[in-house]
């Protein structure tokens, strides 16, 4: 029964065999684009493409299992086809050393503004990029990220992971969709399509981040020089990428 689950689960993820990695942020590259050239077809309201709200399931739940039971046939099988399982097993477990070290990153190597978005002041001294948010409550909003290669193993783009997508009740801030850019040599014009997984092209790939504001967003009347104006803000800090080799 167990070798049938590891087959069936094995046959399910042949197509997408993954390793889940997490984006690593630093970006100084910052390509501004205006809500009007994300052109006509952009629908804000489209929720799911690209959207996961849990990591996928680790590639050890098929790897461990499947050791222990190449491991028992080594040690019950009589005469020499015991060698069999038994070499099996320590390909399989070198295999998944050796990719479970291996650095999968994928790089935020610029961004830009798009719906209900704004570049905000810089603070002197400082390197990061910071933008504000001014959607209307619920309203929708959309930020471009360009993706770039981090290492040498080419990878695809699987989508990111958004916690509390599709959590009846919650009122925060969230992304509910990816799309894709235009410009297919790292550039970024507009969202043309929603969000499809890719093999990362070494020139990067621009995605745009859709998501809607919290119920308590203050929308354009947001005024950072008033005192107190930042109290309460929601940011989006990091971004979980999900990606296979």
């Amino acid at each position: 029964m167990l070798l049938a689950v590891i087959g069936l689960m094995t046959i399910r993820h042949l197509g997408q065999p993954g390793i889940p990695g997490t984006t690593v942020a630093g970006g100084s590259v910052s390509i501004p684009s205006s809500v009007e050239s994300q052109g006509a077809a952009f629908d804000p309201t489209l929720e799911g493409p690209g959207i996961s709200s849990t990591d996928d399931l680790s590639p050890a739940i098929l790897v461990i299992p499947a050791c222990a039971v190449l491991g028992i046939l080594a040690v019950t099988v009589r005469g020499r086809r015991r060698f069999l399982p038994a070499v099996g097993a320590v390909v399989l477990a070198g295999w998944a050393l050796v990719a479970s070290l291996m650095p999968v990153t994928v790089a935020a190597s610029g961004s830009g503004v798009g719906l209900n978005t704004v570049w905000a002041p810089k603070v002197p001294g400082s390197a990061e990029e910071l933008m504000y948010e001014l959607a209307p409550a619920h309203g929708r909003f959309s930020v471009g990220l360009l993706l770039s290669p981090d290492g040498a193993l080419p990878m695809r783009i699987e989508g990111i992971v958004s916690p509390f997508y599709g959590q009846d009740g919650y009122i925060g801030m969230l992304l509910t969709a990816l799309w894709i850019d235009r410009e297919p040599n790292g550039g970024m014009t507009g969202p043309m399509r929603p969000f499809t997984p890719f093999d990362m092209p070494a020139s990067g790939q621009s995605i745009w981040l859709v998501g809607h504001a919290g119920a308590c967003a203050l929308g354009s009347a947001f005024d950072p020089s008033k005192p107190g104006a930042a109290a309460g803000f929601a940011a989006i800090e990091s971004l979980d990428v999900r990606i296979s080799v």
